[in-house]
């Protein structure tokens, strides 16, 4: 189902969101602020961001989002981004501000690749 906003949205201060689906939104699919905890979403076809972090001390960790201006998108400091996948993105993949403490991004990995990294980010 489609909404007109944000489909999933944290207090300010901690929480936890884990094994949620976010499509086809008109706005972010996911957003959060700070010392949150984002694990293995699917946020697909949002219209902004798939998963926009505006805080610090969260982790976004194993998440796969496609299409929308922003698969993942960081505004806040102090972060750890691992293991996410993204693909489709019109404008950028990972937009993510100084400050924050993210994997080695694997762009366009092909065929039969091989990262020496278990905490790569991926963008194909």
């Amino acid at each position: 189902m489609a909404n007109s906003g944000f489909i999933i949205v944290t207090n300010p201060a901690a929480g936890q969101i884990m094994g949620c689906v976010s499509r086809a939104n008109s706005g972010n699919g996911i957003q959060v602020g700070s010392r949150c905890y984002l694990v293995e979403n699917n946020c697909t076809g949002n219209g902004f961001a798939g998963i926009l972090v505006t805080g610090s001390g969260c982790r976004i960790d194993n998440n796969h989002c496609t299409g929308g201006q922003r698969t993942f998108q960081v505004t806040g400091t102090d972060n750890l981004i691992i293991r996410n996948s993204a693909q489709g993105a019109s404008v950028l993949s990972y937009d993510t501000a100084v400050g924050n403490h993210q994997a080695a991004l694997i762009v366009s990995p092909g065929l039969n690749f091989a990262s020496t990294s278990p905490w790569a980010n991926f963008s194909f």
